[in-house]
């Protein structure tokens, strides 16, 4: 997720939330890791995720769109 999210950044995270919106930075539960991405796109209950890093990120354009019921939780902190 860089340049928004750098190594050894702390992000605060809730599993309460209600609205998954594009823009919202998310966790998620995806091929046996969890992984934080950005919600770039929505349809129903599919998200297309992208990392803010295009050129070494590994996102929906690899794995294609994903339930919203992958998503473990919303990143509050820190905001862009």
């Amino acid at each position: 997720m860089l340049p928004t999210l750098r190594s050894g950044f702390i992000v605060v995270a809730s599993g309460r939330f209600k609205v998954l919106a594009v823009g919202d930075v998310v966790i998620v539960w995806h091929g046996g890791l969890e992984k934080i991405k950005r919600i770039a796109g929505k349809k129903g209950d599919r998200l297309y995720l992208r990392g803010d890093n295009d050129a070494h990120s590994t996102d929906s354009r690899s794995f294609g769109w994903l339930h919203e019921s992958v998503v473990v939780a919303k990143v509050l902190w820190p905001k862009r």
